[in-house]
């Protein structure tokens, strides 16, 4: 019984894993339009990095969870 448990609560949190992953790309997507003023060349260039890396990262779990756990529902 506590082993079931146990793999329900993996598969959740390999899916928190993933969300978190897409909400920091999110967040590095949206990273100079917030306040409404033009984003220069550098900062720019480094938010559409960290997107995507983030976004990469996202995909790499979501990917790998897939393959070692059955019961995965993907979140993409």
């Amino acid at each position: 019984m506590r082993w079931q448990e146990e793999v329900t609560l993996i598969t959740y949190e390999m899916q928190w894993a993933v969300r978190f992953f897409v909400r920091k790309s999110h967040k590095w997507a949206s990273a100079g339009e917030i306040s409404g003023l033009p984003v220069k060349a550098g900062p720019a260039a480094y938010a559409k990095r960290q997107y995507d890396m983030w976004k990469q990262i996202a995909m790499r779990a979501n990917r790998a969870f897939s393959y070692i756990n059955l019961a995965y529902k993907s979140p993409l």
